[in-house]
């Protein structure tokens, strides 16, 4: 009989065209915890034509000069001799969740794993930048490229999961990390959205590198997590990982970063206000810094600065293909000589570009974990290791979860069963209005169905609605 009420009660309350299937057993409500495929057109975009200036072209006369060193890690200080500041303003992504209203959440009730729907009801634009790191929800998430949500809008955004070993709500809204995902998580994300959108129009990664790759690091860095979620491995590395940002001098008037391990240069990061850079610094720092941490030479190779200033200048003239972005203005994906990266420009002016180099690092060279997910087989296995063993207590917490959805429906099914009782008895002395078409009692029926625990109300113009909660003086609708 349960069973039956709840398959009653979701049949009543889900819409049609966000269902994925009908709900004809108990188990298929089970099923339906799992996360859903998003709708296309949440990731979809279009080809677009390339800005007037190309973002990268200040590259070629820009000051490059070495900024601090920690370890293994190098910092290089990038300046604009040309200003290349936007005529708009804009939050981070941090700024606008302190400002309040500005939300990030999942799609649905029933989740997403690629894509997360961020919600800006203020009157500044925000930019989220790739590989930002969001925890709650299902599951914590990575963005998959730079956004300029526009204000007082909605958009859908893609993500990668960076959390394999949860999928139940631990909060009602994302919330930020303060972190973005390790470099080399970065650079493989930016590699494979930058084919997604070539190949498919979306920008999409490939989800099942992503865990592969964060499965490797924690087995690197000797870290380990209950949900094998990636801001675990910073957590156990806090420590180390503040040290490393005391020795770095933070940049200042700078207009973007090139970091360099052991003698390689990683990546970059280009803003179009150096003011965006200070903000974000933390977060790029820590996501060096932490791939550092791997190297472990007492006498670490080093990089020059003309070296950098030369690969820098690489990248003018790169083949850029763009893309329209899923928020404000376009999405350019880099592809050149040993290197590859992504620029968003908006209203023609760059807001941030990033850019990796081609080549593997020494330290990972030398990694045989670095090589195992394409030629150890043995390697692979080891690295699958933690997702075998902990796969038992993962399943126990999801059906844990999935029992405890169906108590809180069977208990919000009772409380409204109660009240439907309780208006039907008081109809003719309150009134009751249909949420629908706004009609009041007289032309509407009550389904008195008290046996299985579904009373309702059916108005005259066909549709549906629960009562009003015992809190609340307006009815909810069903639809």
């Amino acid at each position: 009989m349960l069973g039956q009420t709840i398959l009653s009660w979701f049949r009543r309350n889900a819409d049609p065209q966000e269902q994925v299937g009908d709900f004809s057993t108990l188990s298929d409500i089970h099923d339906r915890s799992e996360p859903r495929r998003a709708p296309k057109a949440a990731h979809a975009t279009a080809a677009a034509d390339p800005p007037d200036r190309d973002p990268l072209a200040g590259l070629i006369d820009a000051d490059v000069e070495l900024l601090s060193e920690s370890g293994s890690l190098q910092v290089f200080s990038i300046k604009f001799r040309t200003p290349a500041q936007s005529a708009f303003d804009y939050l981070t992504l941090d700024e606008a969740l302190k400002e309040g209203g500005f939300k990030i959440s999942e799609v649905d009730q029933g989740g997403s794993v690629p894509t997360i729907k961020v919600s800006n009801p203020s009157d500044q634009m925000a930019l989220l930048v790739t590989g930002e790191m969001l925890v709650g929800c299902k599951q914590d998430r990575m963005l998959n490229k730079s956004i300029m949500v526009a204000a007082k809008s909605e958009v859908f955004v893609p993500v990668s999961c960076v959390e394999a070993g949860r999928w139940n709500d631990s909060s009602r809204g994302f919330s930020s990390s303060s972190r973005s995902s390790h470099a080399t998580l970065r650079k493989m994300v930016v590699k494979r959205v930058s084919d997604s959108y070539r190949r498919r129009g979306n920008a999409a990664s490939d989800q099942s590198e992503v865990w592969s790759e964060i499965r490797l690091k924690m087995a690197r860095m000797g870290s380990d997590s209950a949900t094998g979620a990636l801001n675990d491995v910073y957590e156990d590395f806090n420590k180390p990982l503040s040290k490393t940002l005391d020795e770095l001098e933070q940049p200042r008037d700078c207009h973007g970063v090139v970091f360099a391990v052991n003698g390689t240069i990683e990546g970059a990061d280009l803003f179009d206000r150096p003011e965006t850079l200070t903000k974000v610094w933390p977060k790029l720092a820590r996501a060096y810094a932490i791939d550092a941490l791997e190297a472990s030479e007492d006498e670490p190779e080093r990089v020059t600065s003309e070296a950098v200033t030369s690969w820098l200048r690489s990248a003018v003239g790169a083949k850029t293909d763009w893309f329209h972005s899923p928020g404000l203005g376009k999405d350019g994906r880099i592809e050149g000589e040993g290197l590859h990266g992504s620029a968003l420009v908006v209203e023609e002016g760059f807001v941030h570009i990033d850019m990796f180099s081609s080549q593997m690092s020494s330290r990972r060279a030398r990694d045989p974990l670095a090589h195992s997910v394409e030629l150890d087989e043995e390697a692979t296995a080891e690295a699958h290791t933690w997702f075998a063993e902990n796969r038992p207590r993962m399943e126990q917490e999801q059906a844990e979860a999935n029992r405890r959805r169906i108590q809180e429906l069977t208990e919000t099914h009772r409380a409204l069963n109660d009240r439907c009782v309780q208006l039907n008895e008081e109809i003719e002395l309150s009134g009751i209005a249909c949420p629908h078409c706004g009609d009041h009692s007289k032309n509407i029926r009550f389904v008195d169905n008290r046996p299985a625990g579904t009373s309702y109300f059916v108005c005259h113009c066909g549709r549906s609605f629960d009562p009003p909660t015992l809190e609340d003086s307006e009815p909810v609708s069903r639809e």
